[in-house]
């Protein structure tokens, strides 16, 4: 049997992303959402037909599920779960306390030499294995064992298809806070600033040089009653109105943003500005 291969998720944006790179990431995980929800199905279909067709090799397979009387043994299949009747005369419907859902009942854990009895389930090598005859003592993959289905971690890993509504959404509202860093003096800018708010209540902020790439963006929070300023490092050139040049004040309570647009070359606009 094979499983269908789940293509894993691009890259998801972060918020140190820069601004088109953010953009670029976030479509392509977006657009890959899609072709995650086709596979999986597909992959889900796949299990589901291999294992019925492994549960056929039952005598006692009698198919779906229709009101009737069942014998002791006899499997049925009902909303895609397999189960096996633990009475005879049996006319309850599954989910019951006459009916046992079925690999639970007869998985026998990890091969290890012994004697098992046909419809015992084993798993060996990430592969499971139903035996076909009792007595049986033959290791696996072997005529006396019929492939079951192979383990899903060898095919995908279950943390990239585990999304639902609410994981997204909260994924995607991660991404759009900005982590603060509160500053309590005066601070210089660092890499590490990179996506994020710069929270400053005390001293003045300095725009490094040799630190930021086209695109890095940094925001900057005046957290005081007193104006604060926003120094040019020794080769730092930073753009405001009409292409201005100089070190900026920023107000009590201002706003400021930081685009840096090549080699120590910087943006900076903002509500509080002088």
């Amino acid at each position: 049997m094979s499983i269908p291969t789940i293509t894993p998720l691009p890259q998801a944006p972060q918020v140190t992303d820069a601004p088109s790179v953010f953009s670029q990431r976030a479509n392509t995980f977006v657009a890959a959402l899609a072709q995650l929800v086709t596979e999986t199905n597909a992959t889900t279909a796949e299990i589901n037909q291999a294992l019925a067709g492994a549960l056929v090799l039952f005598d006692g397979f009698k198919g779906d599920w229709e009101a009737g009387s069942f014998g002791a043994g006899d499997v049925v299949r009902k909303d895609n779960v397999f189960y096996i009747s633990l009475v005879d005369s049996n006319t309850q419907e599954p989910p019951g306390s006459d009916w046992q859902e079925l690999l639970s009942n007869f998985f026998k854990g990890d091969w290890q030499p012994g004697s098992f009895a046909a419809g015992d389930v084993v798993r060996k090598d990430d592969v499971f294995y139903l035996s076909l005859v009792d007595s049986n003592t033959q290791e696996p993959p072997d005529s006396n064992w019929q492939e079951l289905l192979t383990a899903l971690s060898t095919t995908f890993d279950p943390s990239n298809v585990a999304l639902t509504g609410e994981t997204v959404q909260a994924g995607m509202e991660q991404l759009c806070t900005l982590p603060v860093s509160a500053k309590t003096a005066s601070y210089t800018l660092a890499a590490s600033d990179i996506g994020g708010l710069v929270s400053i209540s005390s001293g003045d902020v300095t725009v490094a040089a040799n630190e930021f790439d086209a695109g890095d963006t940094v925001v900057i929070y005046n957290d005081s009653a007193t104006s604060r300023s926003i120094e040019r490092d020794s080769g730092v050139t930073m753009y405001w109105v009409n292409g201005q040049d100089a070190d900026r004040t920023i107000l009590q309570r201002g706003l400021a943003t930081i685009v840096c647009v090549g080699s120590n070359e910087f943006v900076i606009t903002g509500q509080g500005l002088s």
